[in-house]
C-alpha cells in the first residue's frame, strides 16, 4: 500500500470516528425537556388543600424523596405534603432503596393558616429510564386562600431550559464557501507532503473542530476532498 493510500484511508477512519462521536452526542437530544417530562399542575381544592398534579412521561420517573412543598413568602402555614407510597426500586451504583413514581402523581398538601395570598414552592426532581437525570426543578404558585381553583405560576422557575428570544429576521445572502475551500485545500497539502506527526496534529485540529461543530455537514468536504 503506497503512502497516498494509507493517508487517504486515514483521513476517512478520522472522519468515521468523528461522525460516530456526533451521533452520540445527538442521541442526548432525544430527551424531553424536564417541563414535557414532568407537567405539574397545581390548584386550591374547596377544603382548603392544594393539590398538586404530576403528569410524567412514559420513560422517565419521579423521586418521591424529592418532592417537596414550602411557603416561599407571605404569612402562611401548611402541613407536610401527603405523598403516595410509589414504587420500590433499587438503585445499581448505590444499592439503596428508593421510591419512584411513573405516569402520574398526585400529592395534597392542606392549609393550617393563611393570612392573605402567599406564595407555594414545589420542589422536585426526576430521570429517564435511559440513564439522564435532570436537575433539581422549582415551581412557584400564587395562592389565594379564598379564590379555590386553578393556581397561577408566580414565575420564579429554574432547573427548565429556557426557549432564546426569536432571533430578528436577516435578509438571504449567498453562502460563504471560500472558508472550507481554503480548510480543504490546507488538509490536501498537509497530506501531500506533511510528515505523520504533522497529518496527526492537523486531524486532531479538524476533529476539534468537527466535536464543536453544530452540524457536521460543512465540516465533511474538507476530509472528503482530501
Amino acid at each position: 500500500m503506497n503512502s497516498s493510500s494509507v493517508k487517504s484511508h486515514l483521513a476517512f477512519f478520522i472522519l468515521f470516528l468523528f461522525l460516530f462521536f456526533r451521533v452520540g452526542v445527538a442521541s442526548a437530544a432525544d430527551f424531553l425537556d424536564p417541563e414535557n417530562a414532568f407537567i405539574l399542575r397545581a390548584e386550591l381544592g374547596a377544603n382548603r388543600t392544594v393539590v398538586l398534579h404530576w403528569d410524567i412521561a412514559k420513560g422517565y420517573k419521579l423521586y418521591r424523596d424529592m418532592v417537596k412543598v414550602s411557603v416561599e413568602q407571605g404569612s402562611a402555614e401548611i402541613r407536610d405534603p401527603v405523598l403516595p407510597a410509589g414504587i420500590s426500586v433499587t438503585d445499581p451504583t448505590t444499592n439503596e432503596t428508593l421510591a419512584i413514581y411513573h405516569d402520574g402523581v398526585t400529592v395534597e398538601v392542606p392549609l393550617v393558616k393563611a393570612d392573605g395570598e402567599f406564595i407555594l414552592k414545589a420542589e422536585y426532581q426526576g430521570c429517564a429510564e435511559d440513564g439522564l437525570c435532570y436537575p433539581p426543578v422549582t415551581r412557584l404558585f400564587t395562592v389565594n386562600p379564598g379564590q379555590p381553583g386553578i393556581l397561577k405560576d408566580a414565575g420564579g422557575t429554574s432547573g427548565f431550559v429556557e426557549e432564546s428570544a426569536p432571533l430578528p429576521a436577516v435578509a438571504p445572502s449567498r453562502p460563504e464557501v471560500a472558508p472550507v475551500d481554503r480548510e480543504a485545500s490546507l488538509a490536501k497539502a498537509t497530506l501531500e507532503g506533511g510528515s505523520l506527526w504533522k497529518i496527526s496534529l492537523i486531524f486532531l485540529v479538524f476533529g476539534l473542530l468537527l466535536s464543536f461543530t453544530p452540524c457536521i455537514l460543512p465540516m465533511i468536504p474538507i476530509l472528503s476532498s482530501i
